[in-house]
């Protein structure tokens, strides 16, 4: 998902100079909101909005509005993990650099939103005790083989559930109004598991 970065600016450039650079530079096709400052080496030192650029002053150089703390992710990070990253930090663009802090490319909102989308129906396929590969157009076969795996772990609870039941058969034939009780007790055990679920399944989405 990672695209080719915007044109990098030098820090001891003038405002002026990085605009006229810009210009000469910049290609229709590309986006961008953030430009990156590098060293001689291509190792990133710095971060310029395109806003700063508008309000400084000319003659004021790239080194005096730049932000230096960047957020960066490296080449081998995990999607999800850049899209994590981009959603806590409200950003629109992230790096990408090699192990010698070079730039290499950019991530962008646009990039990763198939990504969280894929993300998140995981999430809901699992809370559902479903395979993440399951689709609602999913051939017959392939469908029973997703769900089928969750489905008998279900049937093997609901057994051990009913052997539960069975050792209490006498107390329930003596005192038969405890009968009554049976469905609430295991629909509000039900309940208590899937709110459990849903918690755990959304904290683990949201670390």
């Amino acid at each position: 998902i990672m695209t080719s970065p915007p044109p990098s600016l030098r820090r001891f450039w003038t405002v002026a100079e990085a605009t006229s650079f810009l210009r000469k530079h910049y290609e229709e096709e590309e986006d961008f909101f953030y430009l990156y400052v590098l060293d001689r080496h291509a190792r990133l030192i710095g971060l310029v909005n395109l806003k700063s650029i508008i309000l400084a002053g000319p003659e004021q150089t790239v080194e005096e509005i730049m932000t230096r703390n960047v957020i960066s992710v490296r080449a081998s990070a995990d999607q999800e993990e850049v899209a994590q990253l981009l959603q806590r930090y409200d950003l629109v663009s992230l790096p990408v650099v090699d192990e010698e802090e070079r730039l290499i490319g950019i991530v962008t909102i646009d990039d990763v939103i198939d990504v969280i989308e894929e993300e998140a129906t995981e999430d809901i396929y699992r809370l559902a005790q479903m395979s993440p590969d399951s689709e609602i157009y999913s051939p017959i076969p392939e469908a029973v083989r997703n769900r089928l795996p969750w489905l008998v772990v279900n049937l093997g609870t609901a057994f051990m559930a009913s052997a539960v039941v069975s050792l209490f058969e006498g107390t329930i034939a003596q005192a038969a109004v405890l009968a009554a009780f049976m469905p609430i007790v295991a629909g509000q055990g039900g309940n208590a598991g899937t709110q459990t679920m849903t918690i755990m399944v959304r904290s683990l989405a949201l670390k």
